[in-house]
């Protein structure tokens, strides 16, 4: 073999080499089931419309952002100063929700008719009766997905709590069941699922202490977004 055709040779090994190392996808590596989403400096995510192929808007600690490629980058879409729990999607109009209980949003005051990228006032409160569970999806053929806050009390007959991490529940006509989630003690905000099915967790950045007592959150820390890489029934 001469030293031109060994050269030959050696570049094409090499560009196979280079074509097989990029088709991998870095995100199945790190989670078989799970895409994780960070918006930088959200510290918790609340809630999630749209969708991760077209336009994904969510809230944070107090902003809104939205992504256009996949949550590879992130634009500051509205100063709330302070958390938005709720957003209501209603054909292709998303209602910003608060909440004062914790397990229902309302109290709409600002909508959005393009996913984030403006918003307008509800001058008139023709939409301050909308409401919308909060932690769960469903029911959808028959299926409902719910997150399941684990707490331990600060001490015994304490109405205040360490909080734990999260499961999300599946129940399916009175079948319960965990989901597998991604491998990561995770406290989970809120649930969101998409039109085509795909399930979103809105999760904290905070860390567990050796007690599994949840510790939130560094200022600058990022949101986090799970998506699942299946669809849910």
């Amino acid at each position: 073999m001469t030293n031109q055709h060994f050269l030959i040779l050696l570049c094409v090994a090499c560009l196979a080499c280079d074509s097989s190392t990029d088709s991998i996808d870095p995100q199945q590596e790190e989670d078989p089931n799970w895409i994780q989403l960070e918006v930088p400096g959200g510290r918790q995510a609340y809630a999630i419309a749209g969708d991760i192929n077209k336009r994904l808007l969510v809230t944070t600690w107090t902003k809104a952002y939205f992504s256009d490629d996949r949550g590879l980058t992130w634009e500051e879409s509205y100063n709330f100063h302070g958390p938005v729990h709720g957003l209501l999607e209603r054909n292709d109009t998303v209602f910003s929700l608060i909440t004062s209980n914790g397990s229902i949003a309302s109290l709409s005051q600002l909508y959005t008719t393009d996913y984030g990228k403006t918003w307008e006032r509800d001058k008139n409160g023709s939409f301050k009766n909308l409401s919308m569970p909060l932690k769960t999806v469903g029911p959808h053929e028959g299926v409902t997905y719910e997150v399941i806050e684990n707490v331990t009390p600060l001490h015994e007959g304490s109405s205040a709590f360490y909080v734990n991490p999260s499961d999300v529940r599946k129940d399916s006509e009175g079948h319960t069941s965990n989901i597998p989630l991604p491998d990561r003690k995770l406290r989970v905000i809120n649930l969101y699922k998409d039109k085509d099915n795909y399930l979103y967790l809105a999760a904290s950045s905070g860390v567990f202490d050796e007690n599994n007592y949840h510790v939130c959150c560094e200022p600058g820390s990022p949101a986090l977004i799970y998506r699942s890489k299946q669809p849910f029934p």
